[in-house]
């Protein structure tokens, strides 16, 4: 028929042609008469409409627009929903049930949409955007890009096929649009090899990553830059080729270190300058000892080996040469052609703000953190100082620089960092100067280490945020805003003034004052400026990274989407900077203790505390549903259970369970198991990878950590009120009473706050939120809550303040805490208590964690919230995680056997229960296959199932040590 062919032609040319074909038709559709009325075809587009959200792309990309006109529709009455009336400007508010039932009474047949109506449905349901509508005489004009209008036109057509299927049946699960769509639909990122369970390892040499049958070596040997400058770079990747070449040979992925946004460091080396008469001294083969290999002075000895091969063993280690990007943009001698003016990796010549060249020194050239690179580039404290971290002997060493230390004690130094000021744009056309050297090495991918601008935005910035190009930066951002009225602000000399008058008795140069981290300081309004425009820089910074690798690998010649890109300091230590654009996969350090979003009550290792939520947030804001953990065991607790198999083995479960990857090896002394463990893990990943297919993270339950709150509480000094965070505490206090009660939850970072993030979400806890953007208000929250569902809202002061674009400036009023007065669909539970906070910090307490409870249970009871899984009969705690493969129609259930003894790292062997299961609509009423695998035999089996009154599914799950998954499916003909 006409409409399959016009459908074909789409598949084969996407062009004005095959578009005009499409305008024709979708006339044709909106004004064609209907097929007769029948209970069938009610139920044939009751439940098309049902699949239809799933049949939505995400907005397009395509910046080519095509405008299409249809005849709109009469107002409709909606009953207790709300309307506006008036014919083309018709515009429907309210839940998608009413919707459904009122394009089924505009349609003469009750079956028949019309184009208006099923692009209203894809707008509301997924927030397709396009220019806004607008009248064209009698018409509803509304402006579809092309992409989109062929995946409209894929709905349509799907539906009118099984309007005309003669079959007499209800309509078949192989012919619904859910499977269509993910038939037709793009399933590359699933194919992408960073995204199929992949096995990292902190090993970076061959044989070592084979032994703990790892596929991916997060940092390869060598495949380094630190800000050590190309010299050492090359070098560094001249002593590990050959290992190399034998990952590549043998399949294993190798990624390279780039520093992001954080430091720089250089670290002191000795070359032998050879004696020669002044006359002689014009050739650099005659002033130093060159390398063959490099043609630049060969290094002879650096701060890892001083000890054994410099100055004081070795006659010829005569000349100190401090190795970094100072003496790389000064263009020294001794580096040959690999100067910033040399042959191998030019670059311009860095500048301060003023233009004026920032090459030489202010001292000596033997003394680095004098150089005028650093004093241009670097990141400075509140006074103007550069902010140094090093190394340090209180003994002298021969060579080593003498500083003084911060408690007046003079220090000897070998290896330095210094941290960027990434409003200076000159660091990141270094980077990516570096992304295009690795790429030619034949690497995989990049892990980027402080990318989310945490160190240069947040850490103390008292201590570095403060450097001349973020001076000279924020005094235009400022005058920007005109809303402020302040005029020019030199930043360092406002925020000193603003100091005395805060305590007048105290010392301004004092950055270790506390009256740098008085809370009075998240009501200045200069200040609050001054964080979202170190936002805005650090945000730009990590997106443009992140392009400049992609299209550095597409002119490289590589598949751009193939080459990796992980992140470090992601999730929770964001900062209102990233969304989740700017990277491939978070790839991260972590510590159960002292961390920078928990306080010094970190998160505790199981059973009694654990990763859960943080990877929760982790697979959220990925691309990938992956995430990869650096799992270190630091500190005086927690150093003392490294190397321990049993506690490597139950931390690899924990993260596998969530779909997150631990990075491991024994190569580290801080990271947790050992490389036995690490393989036991991997191996299990091996066998389960394929059983798994392409499952993801789902629940319709949902926990905000809000990253803009996170940020609008820190002041100069760092966080306002570091051990009881409102909104990180309150995050965390949640999940973990969700996994003692075994309720599924997702997390969500307050950047996906929006319709394609919230369009799987029924029920949402937002612990805290303090601070919210317009956009996720509007686009988000108010859409979810009118749309019919449910949130959950804690504190007074929930959304009194804007979000880094509007400067964090307060609102008039609590936006959030407001909704608890408002109409709509939904329902608002707010409560003023921190449940989630008071927990966390107290979590042996019972009425604490009944106080969260209570609230599921009530709104269970209204249809606030859909108790998706019950729990009961197993002899110890257990960590559960709910996963979908919506494509395939599966779900899984992974089950982690909790029930550890720290102290003897050993695990007490689960005896199995009982778990019932509420079904997605997919498998309702479906014949069905459950089988459990079991990581100690390596293999699944199939387990009997019963269903309740309430057509939850019933499992027994048999007795297993330590890790199971169930998995549902519709058993096969």
């Amino acid at each position: 028929m006409l409409v399959s062919l016009c459908y074909r032609t789409l598949g084969i040319s996407f062009g004005w042609f095959a578009l005009s074909w499409i305008s024709a038709l979708i006339f044709s559709l909106t004004n064609t008469a209907t097929l007769g009325a029948s209970e069938k075809t009610r139920k044939v587009a009751e439940q098309t409409a049902r699949y239809s959200p799933r049949l939505a792309p995400r907005p397009s990309q395509v910046a080519r627009q095509v405008r299409v006109v249809a005849a709109a529709p009469t107002g409709v009455e909606t009953g207790s929903s709300e309307a506006s009336t008036g014919g083309p400007n018709y515009y429907f508010h309210g839940s998608e049930e009413s919707f459904l039932q009122a394009i089924l009474r505009e349609s003469a047949s009750e079956t028949d949409l019309n184009f208006w109506q099923w692009n209203w449905y894809l707008n509301r349901a997924h927030g397709i955007q396009g220019p806004a509508p607008e009248t064209v005489g009698s018409n509803y004009s509304l402006a579809i890009q092309p992409m989109e209008l062929i995946a409209w036109w894929r709905s349509v057509e799907q539906y009118l096929r099984i309007q005309f299927d003669s079959r007499q049946s209800d309509l078949p699960a192989e012919n619904s649009p859910q499977d269509f769509f993910c038939k037709s639909g793009d399933q590359k990122k699933f194919r992408l090899w960073w995204n199929q369970f992949p096995r990292f390892t902190y090993h970076s040499e061959y044989s070592k990553a084979q032994a703990v049958n790892a596929n991916v070596v997060t940092v390869a040997i060598g495949a380094a830059d630190e800000g050590r400058g190309p010299l050492f770079r090359q070098l560094s990747m001249n002593d590990s080729n050959a290992d190399r070449q034998r990952m590549r040979q043998n399949g294993i992925k190798q990624l390279a270190w780039i520093e992001g946004q954080g430091q720089a460091r250089t670290f002191i080396s000795a070359i032998n300058k050879l004696r020669q008469p002044v006359f002689l001294e014009t050739d650099l083969r005659t002033q130093y000892q060159i390398d063959p290999f490099t043609s630049a002075a060969k290094i002879l000895a650096h701060h890892w080996n001083w000890r054994s091969h410099g100055p004081d063993v070795n006659s010829g280690a005569n000349t100190i040469a401090w190795v970094g990007l100072h003496s790389y943009v000064n263009n020294e001698p001794w580096l040959g052609p690999w100067g910033a003016q040399g042959e191998r990796f030019p670059m311009r010549t860095p500048t301060y703000p003023d233009g004026r060249p920032a090459v030489g020194y202010l001292k000596s050239e033997y003394d680095p953190t004098s150089a005028i690179f650093y004093d241009a580039n670097a990141g400075k404290d509140v006074n103007g100082e550069i902010y140094l971290e090093y190394e340090f002997s209180e003994k002298l060493i021969t060579g080593y620089h003498p500083l003084k230390h911060r408690d007046g004690r003079t220090v000897y130094v070998g290896d330095i960092s210094f941290n960027k000021d990434m409003a200076s744009s000159w660091w990141l056309e270094y980077n990516l100067s570096a992304v295009k050297y690795f790429l030619n090495s034949s690497l995989d991918g990049f892990w980027i280490d402080n990318h989310s601008g945490w160190d240069f935005l947040s850490n103390r910035p008292v201590s570095k945020a403060f450097g001349d190009w973020s001076v000279h930066g924020f005094k235009k951002f400022i005058l920007d805003k005109t809303a402020l009225q302040f005029g020019e602000v030199d930043i360092r000399s406002y925020l000193k003034r603003k100091f005395e008058q805060l305590n007048p008795n105290d010392d301004s140069a004092n950055t270790d004052s506390s009256t740098w981290s008085d809370p009075k300081w998240l009501e200045d309004e200069v200040w609050m400026a001054f964080l979202s425009y170190k936002i805005q820089v650090a945000k730009e910074n990590a997106q443009k990274l992140f392009d400049g690798i992609k299209e550095s690998a597409q002119a490289a010649g590589k598949d751009r989407d193939d080459i990796y890109v992980g992140a470090n300091d992601i999730p929770t230590i964001t900062y209102g900077a990233l969304d989740g654009s700017e990277f491939d996969m978070v790839n991260t350090e972590y510590n159960p203790g002292w961390s920078l979003d928990t306080g010094a009550v970190g998160r505790g290792l199981p059973p009694n505390g654990g990763a859960g939520g943080f990877y929760a947030l982790a697979t959220n804001l990925s691309k990938s549903r992956h995430a990869v953990v650096w799992y270190y065991l630091d500190g005086e607790y927690y150093s003392k259970y490294v190397l321990r198999p049993g506690l490597g083995e139950l931390l690899g479960y924990e993260a596998l369970a969530n779909n997150v990857i631990l990075n491991t090896g024994e190569s580290s002394p801080r990271i947790a198991g050992t490389d036995q463990s690490s393989k036991t893990i991997n191996d299990v990943i091996q066998k389960m990878a394929p059983y798994f297919e392409n499952r993801e993270r789902r629940s319709s339950l949902a926990v905000v950590f809000s990253s803009d709150t996170q940020v609008s509480q820190v002041t100069p000094g760092g966080p306002a009120y570091f051990d009881r965070q409102p909104n990180g505490l309150g995050y965390y206090g949640w999940v973990r009473a969700l996994e003692k009660l075994n309720v599924p939850y997702t997390g969500l970072h307050d950047s996906k706050l929006n319709r394609d993030g919230l369009a799987d979400i029924k029920t949402l806890i937002l612990p805290h939120v303090l601070s919210i953007s317009d956009m996720a208000l509007n686009n988000g929250i108010l859409p979810f809550l009118d749309s019919g569902g449910t949130l959950v809202i804690t504190g007074a002061d929930s959304g009194k303040r804007h979000s880094s674009d509007r400067l964090f400036q307060s609102r008039d009023n609590a936006v959030l805490a407001q909704l608890k007065n408002r109409q709509s669909l939904g329902q608002v539970v707010f409560v003023e208590e921190n449940l989630g906070l008071n927990y966390y910090l107290d979590s042996s307490n019972i009425e604490k964690l009944s106080a969260i409870q209570e609230i599921l249970k009530k709104l269970e009871i209204t249809g606030g919230y859909v108790r998706e899984l019950n729990v009961s009969g197993f002899n110890g705690p257990i960590h559960t995680v709910l996963h979908g493969d919506s494509c395939a129609q599966k779900l899984f259930l992974d089950i982690v056997n909790i029930n550890f003894e720290l102290e003897s790292d050993t695990l007490n062997p689960s005896s199995g229960g009982n778990v019932a299961i509420k079904l997605p609509q997919s498998l309702v009423g479906k014949n069905l296959e459950v089988d459990f695998f079991d990581s100690e035999l390596g293999s699944q089996f199939g387990v009997n199932y019963l269903f309740d009154q309430k057509q939850n599914l019933i499992v027994r799950v048999p007795a297993f040590r330590k890790f199971g998954s169930l998995r549902i499916q519709h058993a096969p003909n």
